[in-house]
C-alpha cells in the first residue's frame, strides 16, 4: 500500500511528523547525532503554531539553577510539544520529556537510534532517518539489530491496531540498499558483555557489594544461569575466569573471605565473601574495579611525590574509559608543548 504524505516543507521528515500530527498520533525521529536530534526537533517546532504547553516548558528550563543553551533549546521545543532526547540531556529532563510521551502530552521526540535499545517508548510511527553514522571508516551503516530496535518502536500494544515504521530513502538507490540490508537483512549475532573483563569485574563486585551472592557457590549459580554461560557452553572453564577475577578483587582490596586458587566443590559454600568498605564504594560509583585500583595507587604513590595539576589529569587519562585517547595534530603540537 502506498500512502501519499502532504508536502508542505522541503523536508520529507518535517512532513511525516506534520502528517503524525494531523492524525492525533505520536512519533518517534530516529537521527544519527545529539546535535542533529536538536536540530531536528528544532525545524518541526517552528512549524506548530496550535499547541502551547508553557508549564511543561517552564519546568524543562528551570531544572538548573542556571539554564544552559541547550535547555533554553529544549524549553522551546517543548512549548509546541516536541522534544529531543540524547546522553547529553540532565536526567530529570529526560524524566520529564519520557514521562509527557507515555502521556501523550508531547507528540513527537527526537533522538538517537540508540535510545530506541534503552527506553520503553512505543509511539504510532517511529521515522527512521539516518541509517548511518560516523564509524572508525568514515560514515558507514548501524547495525541491523539497532535498525530493528528503532522501527520495534511502532505501534502501541492495546491501544492501535498497527503501527508504521518509515526509514528514509534520499534516492531509487538508497532504497534499494535499505530493502536489501535492513528490511530483508538477518541481524547480527548477540554476544553476552559478560565476556568483556571490564563488566565482569564490575558486575563480580556489584554481586557481593548488594548481597546476591554471598559466596563462590552462589556467584557460579549466579553465573550459571546468565546467556554468558549458554554463549561459553563450558562451566568449568567460565568458573577458572570468575575465580581469577576473584582473586584480583580480593588483591585489589576490594573483597574479604575469599580464598586464592581453586577449592573443591565440597568447600565452596564455606568460602564467604563480603565487600571491604572500599569495594562498597567502588561498587556504588559503578566504577571499573581496575580503574578504581589504579586510581588508589596514584593517591598512595603521591604522598611521597611533587605534584601538580597535570598529574593528575594523568592519572585520570591513563584510565581504560578515557581511551582511546585524543590525537594531537600536527598544527597543535607546538601550542601543547608551550602548555606543558
Amino acid at each position: 500500500m502506498i500512502k501519499r504524505i502532504q508536502a508542505i516543507t522541503n523536508d520529507p521528515v518535517v512532513d511525516l511528523a506534520l502528517d503524525t500530527l494531523k492524525l492525533g498520533k505520536q512519533c518517534l525521529i530516529f537521527v544519527n547525532t545529539k546535535r542533529s536530534a536538536e536540530h531536528c526537533a528544532e525545524v518541526i517546532s517552528t512549524q506548530i503554531k496550535d499547541t502551547n504547553l508553557k508549564q511543561l516548558a517552564d519546568k524543562v528550563i528551570s531544572v538548573l539553577p542556571q539554564p544552559t543553551s541547550q535547555c533554553r533549546r529544549l524549553s522551546r521545543c517543548v512549548l509546541r510539544g516536541v522534544a529531543f532526547h540524547h546522553a547529553g540531556l540532565h536526567p530529570r529532563q529526560k524524566e520529564l520529556v519520557e514521562e509527557n510521551f507515555r502521556k501523550g502530552v508531547l507528540k513527537i521526540i527526537c533522538c538517537t537510534t540508540t535510545m530506541a535499545a534503552g527506553v520503553d517508548l512505543p509511539a504510532f510511527r517511529s521515522i527512521i532517518r539516518d541509517l548511518k553514522r560516523y564509524g572508525h571508516r568514515g560514515m558507514e551503516f548501524i547495525p541491523i539489530l539497532e535498525y530493528h530496535q528503532a522501527a520495534g518502536r511502532a505501534g502501541r500494544p492495546g491501544k492501535e491496531e498497527y503501527g508504521e515504521s518509515i526509514a528514509i530513502a534520499r534516492s531509487e538507490g538508497d532504497k534499494e540498499e535499505i530493502i536489501e540490508m535492513f528490511i530483508k537483512g538477518k541481524p547480527e549475532r548477540i554476544y553476552s558483555k559478560l565476556a568483556v573483563e571490564p563488566v565482569l569485574r564490575t558486575y563480580l563486585l556489584s554481586l557481593v557489594a548488594t548481597g546476591i551472592a554471598k559466596s563462590q557457590e552462589e556467584l557460579l549459580a549466579f553465573f550459571s544461569k546468565t546467556f554468558w554461560a549458554k554463549q561459553y557452553e563450558d562451566m568449568s572453564g567460565l568458573s577458572s575466569i570468575i575465580l581469577k577475577v576473584l582473586g584480583l578483587l580480593k588483591e585489589w582490596g576490594f573483597i574479604e573471605g575469599h580464598e586464592n586458587g581453586f577449592v573443591s566443590a565440597g568447600d565452596l559454600g564455606n568460602s564467604r565473601l563480603r565487600t571491604t568498605p572500599l569495594g562498597k564504594r567502588v561498587a556504588e560509583l559503578y566504577l571499573d574495579p581496575l580503574t578504581a585500583h589504579h586510581l588508589v595507587e596514584g593517591l598512595r604513590q603521591a604522598r611521597a611525590a611533587n605534584l601538580t595539576e597535570f598529574s593528575w589529569l594523568q592519572l585520570i587519562c591513563s584510565t581504560l574509559e578515557m581511551r582511546p585517547l585524543l590525537r594531537v595534530r600536527t598544527r597543535e603540537f607546538d601550542n601543547y608543548q608551550e602548555m606543558l
